[in-house]
This record gives C-alpha cells, structure tokens and sequence, in this order.
C-alpha cells in the first residue's frame, strides 16, 4: 500500500512539472509585435505565417486575433503575449517589458 501511495505521488507532483516549467518565459508564448506598421505574432522566436490552434479550442490568428471557444474576440497589442493555454497577459505587463 506504502509503494502504491508513494508512486501515486511522484506521478502527481511530475504531472504538475510540464505546465510550469516555461512560465514568464516569453519565447514559448505568441507575442504581438509591431513591424513594418502591422503586427505580426512571434513565437519561439519566429513570425507564425498560419493561424494557431490551442489544445483548449481558442485560436491564435497571424494578424494578432485571439479567438476564444467562447466565441470572444482579443487583439493582441504590441508587446502582449497568449500563453499555450490562451491565456492574455495583462496590459500593465507590455509596460514592463517595455522598460527593459
């Protein structure tokens, strides 16, 4: 019962491992950015030239759209990045960024 439990909880604690690891880390995100007076979607530090399927249904278009399962409508401003899950960085972040 003892080595049932432990491996149950070594399984559990690993599981948590893959959604935390590239979090704050901007290069695996899809990043809004402003060239040539149109914006462009960057990820893992190239521009996408299709749009982005996520595995919790919400979409990622190459002019910045982020279209979520719900049917809402995010255009990604210059510096705002989606995470792998959709999730929009706030607005105060880009000023952040932007410092650097």
């Amino acid at each position: 019962m003892k080595k049932i439990l432990f491996i149950v909880g070594i399984t559990y604690s690993l599981s948590a491992i893959p959604g935390n690891l590239f979090k704050g880390d901007d290069k695996y995100k899809y990043c809004a950015k402003l060239k040539d007076g149109k914006i462009s979607i960057m990820h893992e530090e190239k521009e996408i030239t299709a749009s982005v399927a996520l595995l919790n249904g919400t979409k990622i278009l190459v002019d910045g759209t982020v279209l979520k399962p719900d049917g809402t409508k995010i255009k990604l401003k210059d510096g705002q990045c989606a995470d792998q899950e959709g999730v929009i960085d706030p607005p105060e972040t880009i000023k952040e960024k932007n410092k650097h």
